[in-house]
């Protein structure tokens, strides 16, 4: 499936991945549409959101500021972790990759609750462990984020 995302300048072409989720979206809802899977409000849902995209990535882009400030606070961290439930999952593991082609540092991305089997051991103080927080994820935000401040460690949320 063409994704029209343009050509691959960089390494980290976020908007490669963007394209293809806003791809994705539309071809679930063209399904769910067809098939009567999804009514007609959740369709319009899904397509308001695609096209609320741009909108939504010059907020972050707004935020250069405070993004700088977390940058240099967490320069020196050895290894990073980013959390996410459901659509903030796979965010997660894109971020993590992101920042390792970027910078060769370490960066694993884990659904929210496996952060508990295992990975939780590798969090120490410096850490900076980064909960990718959807509209979906918010109202769990204490579960997401308790187990690892029991543990320690620098907890930010995106």
């Amino acid at each position: 499936m063409f994704i029209r995302a343009g050509p691959e300048i960089g390494v980290a072409a976020t908007k490669t991945f963007v394209s293809q989720v806003a791809t994705v979206t539309l071809l679930a809802a063209h399904l769910g549409a067809a098939r009567n899977a999804l009514s007609t409000q959740a369709t319009r849902d899904l397509l308001a959101g695609v096209q609320e995209l741009p909108g939504a990535v010059q907020q972050v882009l707004d935020q250069e500021p405070a993004i700088k400030q977390a940058a240099q606070t967490h320069a020196d961290s050895e290894a990073f972790f980013y959390i996410g439930r459901e659509a903030g999952y796979p965010v997660a593991l894109e971020s993590a990759l992101k920042l390792k082609e970027i910078s060769y540092d370490h960066a694993e991305g884990f659904a929210a609750g496996e952060l508990k089997h295992g990975p939780l051991a590798l969090v120490t103080p410096e850490t900076p462990v980064i909960a990718v927080l959807t509209a979906e994820s918010r109202p769990r935000r204490r579960s997401i984020t308790s187990r690892r401040s029991k543990r320690v460690g620098r907890l930010s949320s995106a």
